[in-house]
């Protein structure tokens, strides 16, 4: 298997060599950054599409050369343009035989970028929920995982927990499931948050024991007497 691997990114890197800047040398070179990714060497994936990103491309080859530039740049942390790639991608091929694994991938770079931006995190969460409650979605696990671990972040861990467990029981199989219940048994051991400290007013700064009750002040000063 692995020199079949071998062969074939040779032939393609001599491909892209005879024909550069051509459409056959930018399908060669999409061919062989697929190749380097599948075997996760995303950084040179990533400089085989750059390499040669102004070269010509029809219209059948861009959906495909979008999608992958844009997964590259996701794995490599470079959100923003990753995400760029990806709405381009949605907006003008939505028939697209990879458009759900590109709205995923957009959920995720939302997610990564929200910080203390409500409404990206709720654009974050909007995509990830369009993904799993699909029925038989193929990335309902992934897109669980991404609701789960947003919520975390917001300090929502009980909503946190919940989409863990969800994976736990509607994927059991997959690979998010054993994360999963990882974070779950995490989740599990962190100390309870400390309760708010209750605010006491300045006039009842001062604390009364009341030892008794007298009808006469003989009575008080009998009780004060050591």
């Amino acid at each position: 298997m692995q020199d079949n691997l071998v062969e074939a990114g040779a032939y393609l890197r001599r491909a892209q060599g005879e024909a550069p800047a051509t459409l056959w040398g930018s399908r060669a070179s999409l061919e062989l950054a697929k190749l380097e990714y599948d075997q996760e060497r995303t950084e040179s994936a990533f400089t085989i599409l750059e390499d040669a990103e102004t070269w010509p491309r029809g219209e059948d080859l861009e959906p495909d050369w979008l999608y992958w530039h844009g997964q590259c740049r996701l794995v490599l942390k470079g959100f923003e343009r990753a995400k760029l790639d990806f709405e381009r991608l949605i907006a003008s091929y939505p028939k697209y035989a990879r458009v759900a694994e590109a709205r995923l991938g957009l959920a995720e770079c939302d997610a990564a970028l929200a910080g203390d931006d409500k409404a990206l995190a709720d654009k974050a969460l909007a995509g990830f929920e369009l993904l799993y409650k699909e029925l038989q979605s193929p990335y309902g696990a992934q897109a669980l995982w991404g609701a789960a671990s947003l919520r975390q972040r917001q300090g929502q861990v009980a909503e946190a927990k919940r989409l863990f467990q969800r994976i736990r029981t509607q994927y059991p199989a997959s690979f998010e499931s054993k994360a999963a219940q990882e974070r779950l048994e995490q989740l599990a051991k962190a100390p309870a948050p400390a309760p708010t400290p209750v605010a006491v007013h300045a006039k009842a700064a001062r604390l009364y024991v009341q030892v008794g009750a007298f009808t006469k002040r003989s009575g008080a000063s009998d009780c004060r007497r050591p």
